[in-house]
Order: C-alpha cells, then structure tokens, then sequence
C-alpha cells in the first residue's frame, strides 16, 4: 500500500456499479412477468424515506419535461395533479401507488414506460458486507483485500429490452482512502476475466458461506429479469443455475456484460499537498494524475512509480482535453468508456454532502440514459447484421429495423436533456467519451443504405415481372388476331383485344401503385397538418421532421 502522504483520506465517498443486459420484460407478457417478480422487486421509491421522496422528487427537475417523463413515468401521469409544497402531494399518491405491490404498481404505467426497482432488502441484505480478495497477479501487485459493504440494489428496464443492474457500494473502514477504493472499483467491474491465468478477485460476505466472483453474484441477481426461470431465493455461488446456462455465459452476456461500467465518487484533501507528496507525472498536475488513476481504475501512484502503467504525454493531453470537466476548483470530473468519476479536491461542505447528493440524483440517470444510447445502437449495428443481411427477407426486415431506429430517434435522441449549464457540458462530455455521436452515425448511414439498397432490388424485381406481364398482353391480342383471320370467329378477336386493353391497364395501375408505396411511408406532411401534441416542443429533432445533430 502506498505512503499516506500519498494516499489520502476520503472525506466521503461512493460507487455504482451498472451491468448491462438485455431482458424480455416487454408488451403484454410484461405485466405477468412483473406478477412473479413481486415477491423480490418493488418500484425504486419504496427504498427512500419520506424526506428523501420529497428530494427524489425535486432533484427530477434536473431534466427537460420529456425526458423527465421518459426517465420518471411517473411523474408524467401525476403532471394533472398538483405537487403540493415540496412535493408532499405527489409523495402520498406515490406511496399510495407503491403499497399493492410491483404489478399493480406496473399497470398505472403505460406499457413503454421505463420500470425503474428496487431489490427488497430481505432479499439482499445477506449480501449487504462483503470482503475482496485479490489473486497474486503481476498486473495488481499492491492490491491488498478490501472491506465493503452494499446500500442499495436497483434495476432500470428499458422498454427496448435494455436493462441495467446498479449495485451501490462502499468502503467498510474506520479511515477509508483513495487507494482502497480504486481496489474496490477494479474488484466490482471485472466480470470475466480478460485471460485464463489472470484469476478474478473473490467475495466473501459476512453472513457466510464460500467466496464467488463478481459474475456469480450477478447470475443471481439477474435471475427473473434476464430470463424467465425462477429465481432461486438462495445464493449458491458455486452451483447458480446449474440446470441453465447463466446469463453472464450467454450470447448476449459475453458481448455486453464483459465488464461493468462504473459511476465513482471521493473526495479527498488535497489543497495543502505540496508538489513533493503529489507529483504530476506526465500530467500537468498532481490533481490530474489523481483524477487519471481514479478514472481508469489503475493503482494510485502508478502512472508514476510503475513503468508499464506511464502513459506517453501525448495521450496525457488527450484525455485531459477531451475527457476531462474542470469547471470548479474544488472538484473534477472525468468521463472515460467504462467509467465515470468525480473527485472533490477540498473537504467543504459543498463536496462532502451537496455534490454527493447531486451526483447520485442527477448526474448518475443522466449517465444511464446516455449507457441506454450507446447499448441500443449497439444492438441495432448487431441486428442490421443478423436480421438483415442474414437472412432471406431482407426488405421487410431492413423496413422493421428502420422503424425501430426512429422510433428510438424520435424518443431518446436529443442534443439537450437538461436546461443547467454544467449538467449538459457532462451530457456531452459522456456522449463523446463513449462514442455516442459515432455509433449513431454509423447505425443512421448503415440502416439507411441497406433499406434503400434492398428497395432497389425490390423495385426491379417488380418492373421485371411487370414487364413479362406486359408482354403477354399483345402476344395474346395477337394469337386472338392470327385465329380470327384463320377461322374467322370474330368474338375471338373482340376477346383478345379486351384482354390487352385490360392487361396493360392493370400493368399501368400496377406501376402507379408500386411507385405511390414505395415512398408513402417517407412522404413530408401537409404544411397546414399539425402534429401530435407530444411532437410539438422546442427541440431540434422535432421541427419538421429534421433529425438533431450528435453531441
């Protein structure tokens, strides 16, 4: 463990961890999924006392009116009624709301409602202190066991079929510090590890029982949401779902939950630090190299004691301009592809307790609402290979991914979520550390072209069999020529040239049809037609039509 003058104390702390996976809890077989899940998952606001609804409740102003009633469905039925002072009306309706249970709960919501719950804490509570073990491995030589302990385990389904698991987690220490707790982050991420020597840390919990890995206690949590099996109300870390294959083993679960992403926090004292007892490195400051090893869950002072972990200048310099919001002297904050971290820099009371409060109802949706983004394009890059270029319908389902695509544009894709200033710097600075703006371009371009492609090729396809109609139309008008001629049976010859009249006229009526079709879904709407009231607010993506740009 490193020197205390170089590792210094946490004034106040916390993490959240969010494992991304994809769930079937959606339409009409929802609500009966939510019938079994009762008995292990309530709505998120049965966890929160009745000063912390009230503060729930005001922190949800932090978002614009849509995405507010997106991430709080809430709210978006209640919005008739009035809140009352300090929201104490909307408390009692939601409490009332709550008490029958999570199906009931679930039925008051429209079916595209996002479901956010709350783990009950009989369920978990044997879980609640946990103790990690570090393997011996070259790459984590001064990981010493950590002593932590749960607050809360949430889940958030969204309608699409994304999901995410939230782990709230904490130091169990007298004095905890810096370096213990990126121990604890590096511990509560991995959920496979990245090679077979390389032995992933364990847990061992304080109610008993023999130590699991991070990706067994996930396999638990997830049974019922993840799958429809039932959920096993033991924790059996060494036999989970021994008659299935566990979730994190899937298809879905290697590609999406190789790692869990991270929501950090810690502040620490570090005004009266000299230069000596916190070097920069390669960075400008000590404050930023701090802020690096944080971040990228690497051991503290390794940037600057280990050689393998030095990273060259030039990318020092990157992240500290793309990366990183310095908008305060008293804390930062640094949005990576995994992570995202703040550091309070000086103990007020500001960072101690307002900024910890604000992170957790604020910033922390806000970064699950930009996860969703990243996820659902991801999935929708996977279908476009699965369901389109791989199989024989390629039309319908290049029109059916297209149609999902807009959907989720016209819903969850806005350059502005939050009317704060610092709330949408962060909005954009998690966007670009994740790529979101890149993977929207690419899944826009690449639905775009394989419809319009498989359209083309439909089109042929059409005009060809058209054309061979056609041609049987004068064909036929003349056999019925050559055989009055012959035979001279006039009705013959009157009932040939009915037939090419028809023929082409049907062919003509065809075309027309065709043409009108292939366009219709794409038509621009009247000028004096005006649109649903839930497409008419003061967004760039909804005036006419025209998407918004990324970032």
């Amino acid at each position: 463990m490193q020197m205390t003058a170089t590792n210094p104390e946490l004034h106040n702390h916390f993490s959240v961890a969010i494992y991304p996976f994809v769930h079937d809890i959606t339409g009409k077989a929802g609500s009966t999924r939510l019938e079994t899940l009762g008995e292990r998952w309530a709505p998120w606001w049965t966890r929160l006392t009745e000063d912390g609804l009230t503060d729930a409740l005001q922190a949800t102003a932090f978002f614009l009116p849509y995405v507010r009633g997106l991430l709080y469905p809430e709210l978006a039925v209640l919005h008739h009624e009035p809140p009352g002072p300090q929201y104490r009306r909307w408390a009692q309706l939601i409490r009332h709301w709550t008490n029958p249970g999570l199906a009931r709960f679930g039925r008051r919501l429209p079916s595209s409602a996002i479901l956010h719950l709350t783990c009950r804490e009989p369920c978990w509570q044997s879980l609640a202190g946990f103790s990690v073990r570090f393997e011996s491995s070259s790459d984590v030589p001064h990981a010493r066991d950590v002593a932590g302990c749960l607050d809360w385990i949430d889940a958030l389904l969204f309608p699409s079929g994304v999901g995410f698991l939230l782990l709230k987690f904490r130091l169990r220490a007298a004095q905890p510090r810096l370096a213990q707790l990126i121990d604890l982050n590096r511990a509560m991420q991995l959920v496979h590890s990245p090679s077979a020597s390389r032995k992933a840390p364990r847990l061992s919990f304080d109610a008993g029982g023999p130590p699991s890995s991070l990706r067994e206690l996930l396999n638990h949590l997830t049974q019922g949401l993840a799958g429809a099996e039932p959920w096993d109300q033991q924790f059996h870390p060494l036999g989970i779902a021994a008659a299935k294959t566990p979730y994190t083993d899937t298809e879905v679960g290697f590609a999406y939950g190789e790692r869990c992403h991270l929501l950090s926090y810690g502040c620490v004292e570090l005004a009266d630090r000299t230069p000596t007892a916190l070097p920069a490195g390669v960075f400008a400051s000590g404050e930023d190299r701090m802020l690096f090893e944080f971040g990228a869950g690497i051991g503290l002072n390794r940037t600057v004691e280990d050689p393998m972990w030095v990273p060259s200048p030039e990318q020092a310099e990157r992240v500290r301009r793309e990366n990183r919001l310095a908008m305060w002297r008293c804390w930062q904050a640094l949005a990576l592809k995994e992570s995202c971290v703040f550091l309070g820099t000086e103990a007020l009371p500001f960072t101690t307790r307002s900024l910890p409060h604000t992170i957790e109802h604020d910033y922390l949706p806000l970064y699950l609402y930009t996860l969703h983004q990243k996820f659902q394009l991801m999935i929708f890059a996977n279908d476009l290979m699965r369901e389109v270029a791989q199989v024989d319908s390629h039309l319908q389902g290049a029109r059916s991914l297209l149609h999902r695509f807009v959907a989720f544009r016209n819903r969850f894709w806005f350059s502005e979520v939050t009317r704060k200033p610092q709330g949408g710097e962060l909005y954009r600075l998690m966007q670009q550390s994740m790529d979101v703006p890149g993977f929207y371009q690419m899944a826009l371009a690449s639905v775009k072209d394989a419809k319009e492609y498989y359209e083309e090729r439909w089109d042929r396809q059409v005009r060809l069999g058209l054309t061979l109609i056609g041609l049987g139309g004068p064909a036929a008008a003349l056999i019925g020529a050559l055989q009055a001629y012959l035979n001279d049976p006039y009705y013959v010859a009157a009932i040939a040239s009915a037939g090419a009249l028809i023929t082409s006229a049907l062919i003509w009526l065809l075309d027309r049809k065709h043409a009108r079709s292939r366009h219709r879904p794409f038509r621009v709407a009247r000028k004096n037609r005006k649109p649903p009231a839930s497409r008419r607010l003061p967004y760039p993506e909804n005036r006419r039509g025209r998407p918004a740009k990324a970032g």
